[in-house]
């Protein structure tokens, strides 16, 4: 007898979850079925039930998210097709994603600059890039403005990688490091944010502490390559998040058919 009036009880409460979900209230009917779960354990019948509901709840989330990221990528799609004209796209051998740089730059052959770039996944590899007749071998930057507003990039050592240089037969030196990966510690924005004020930048880590002051190219560069940057990983997120959902909705649809 208690045994059923278990089972009545869960009954009545998953008639409750079923309207739930009936209203596209799928937050709190999980919330609900978790109660069920945890008020009548035995009610194994109804749990059973209980089940196939949570799956179905999942589905018409999962279908929900799908609908969403098929809704929002041609827009998307659209809005970077029209940013990339102002781009060169070149992709390497070695390279595993393509790198986008922007048309308005055109570095000297000689000089100091800041090279900025996004790949395909929305990735921007910014690196520092110093040319002179003597090695600097600096390992991090420093970036200002008159207020006194700073930020530091992280430190990278030399590693024949990220931070390497060398000298052509001329006896000129380059030194290029990279701050990828979040090594920039927010330069990247940084210059964004503040592109309209004066910027000043300093070598740091070296024989010495150079400073010099940004370029308007060198900044329009990092403008239009944050606004690529934002719109390539928002698309790159949609996508992911639609393999996961079809994925995802895949799986449900088989469990709920052995159910």
């Amino acid at each position: 007898m208690a045994c059923n009036r278990s089972e009545q009880a869960a009954q009545t409460q998953l008639e409750q979850v079923q309207q739930l979900y009936e209203n596209n209230q799928f937050n709190v009917a999980k919330q609900k079925m978790d109660e069920l779960k945890s008020n009548y354990p035995t009610a194994y019948a109804t749990q059973k039930e209980a089940l196939a509901l949570r799956r179905r709840i999942e589905l018409k989330e999962q279908e929900r998210n799908l609908l969403f990221c098929d809704s929002l990528l041609p827009v998307c799609i659209k809005e970077v097709e029209k940013i990339k004209q102002n781009f060169v796209f070149e992709k390497k051998e070695y390279d595993p994603a393509g790198q986008y740089t922007a048309k308005c730059w055109d570095p000297e052959t000689t000089g100091n600059y800041l090279q900025t770039t996004v790949n395909e996944a929305g990735k921007i590899i910014f690196t520092s890039v110093y040319q002179s007749n003597r090695p600097l071998k600096h390992n991090q930057i420093k970036l200002a403005i008159a207020s006194g507003e700073y930020i530091e990039t992280q430190t990278v050592p030399y590693d024949g990688g990220l931070n390497y240089r060398f000298r052509d037969t001329f006896g000129n030196c380059y030194e290029y490091v990279s701050f990828s990966n979040g090594r920039d510690n927010g330069a990247v924005a940084f210059i964004y944010q503040n592109a309209a004020s004066k910027i000043s930048l300093q070598y740091l880590g070296g024989t010495s502490q150079p400073t010099r002051i940004l370029s308007e190219k060198e900044k329009k560069v990092i403008i239009e390559v944050c606004n690529l940057a934002s719109i390539l990983s928002e698309i790159n997120q949609l996508q992911q998040e639609k393999i996961k959902a079809e994925k995802r909705i895949a799986y449900l649809h088989d469990k709920l058919k052995k159910l």
